[in-house]
């Protein structure tokens, strides 16, 4: 185990925490990944973009392990799972898009959990293994995230975590086939509870 309890194995990082461990996805985690978004199909649609008739093929889980590793090779994103601490259980996914360097040096946080695994603290330990790693390791001054307003589950997440609510977007993203409001919330390096 390395400084501040990651692990890096010859192809993935590993961020441990006391109760998960986040893992970048890999080929191998379909069966996995198919089983948690399918038990959960009713409760993630309500809150993600508008899932095509593939979404849960192993075509569109490879093209997704593709494009995260490419962000990753690349400095733009990085997608980790939600893991048990044995690995044998996926319970969600905590990414970072569109890590922006120069002035600005940002990232954008999203994350979702399996029904079976909410209300038991594992985003708020997935959110704050994610934010450690962008402040220090990825240098990042500010991570942002945003969450629809009636979300009151991942508006907890969020300041439980740190978080402020910077405002709020009016039709901000497109969800289930619908624009929807947000809250958008930041958290700042400085302000990083450790």
């Amino acid at each position: 185990m390395g400084l501040f309890g990651y692990r890096k194995s010859a192809t993935h990082l590993v961020l441990e925490g006391t109760a998960i461990h986040l893992r970048a996805p890999r080929r191998r985690d379909y069966l996995n990944w198919f089983a948690v978004r399918h038990a959960s199909l009713m409760t993630l649609q309500l809150r993600e973009p508008l899932w095509s008739e593939d979404a849960l093929s192993k075509k569109r889980f490879l093209r997704y392990v593709r494009d995260y590793s490419l962000a990753a090779r690349y400095g733009l994103g990085l997608g980790f799972f939600i893991w048990d601490k044995q690995f044998t259980t996926l319970m969600g996914a905590c990414n970072l898009t569109h890590i922006r360097r120069g002035p600005a040096q940002t990232a954008e946080l999203g994350y979702w959990l399996g029904d079976a695994y909410q209300g038991n603290g594992y985003a708020r330990e997935a959110v704050y293994l994610l934010c450690r790693h962008a402040f220090n390791y990825l240098d990042l001054h500010r991570v942002e995230a945003a969450c629809m307003d009636d979300n009151i589950a991942s508006q907890r997440v969020l300041e439980s975590n740190g978080f402020y609510r910077e405002g709020y977007s009016k039709k901000y993203l497109k969800i289930n086939g619908s624009w929807a409001d947000h809250m958008r919330f930041a958290l700042l390096k400085e302000d990083m509870q450790h």
